[in-house]
């Protein structure tokens, strides 16, 4: 519980200077601002894990027997899988991601910093 927490907590501590410096870069490189772009972006994905959120309650309920006994053994696994297994897996998926593509490094910035005041 405390990694998952501790994992949720870097999320929404770190998004938005993540979301800077990405913007960043896109002002670098296509020499324009587009922060509606990237917000856009982040709205759909969060609306979309909404949805995938809903429906993973749903299977879980359904495979695990809630309409039967919402107090038996198997639906008391069902509420683990969705409170520990399923952000489990897209936290490890997230860090993949973060991990592999994520390539602004603080030279890059700093790199990227100089490039925006030269713009202005």
């Amino acid at each position: 519980m405390v990694v998952w927490g501790l994992s949720i907590g870097g999320y929404w501590a770190m998004i938005t200077p993540i979301l800077a410096d990405v913007i960043d870069e896109s002002v670098v490189k296509h020499k324009k601002r587009q922060e509606g772009v990237f917000a856009g972006f982040q709205q759909f994905f969060g609306r979309l894990a909404i949805f995938f959120q809903a429906l993973s309650f749903a299977l879980a309920h359904v495979f695990t027997g809630l309409e039967v006994d919402p107090y038996s053994a198997s639906e008391k696994f069902g509420v683990r899988i969705n409170l520990a297994i399923v952000p489990m897996i897209c936290i490890l998926v997230g860090t993949f991601v973060f991990w592999r593509w994520y390539n602004l490094t603080p030279d890059i910035m700093a790199e990227n910093q100089k490039k925006i005041i030269e713009l202005n």
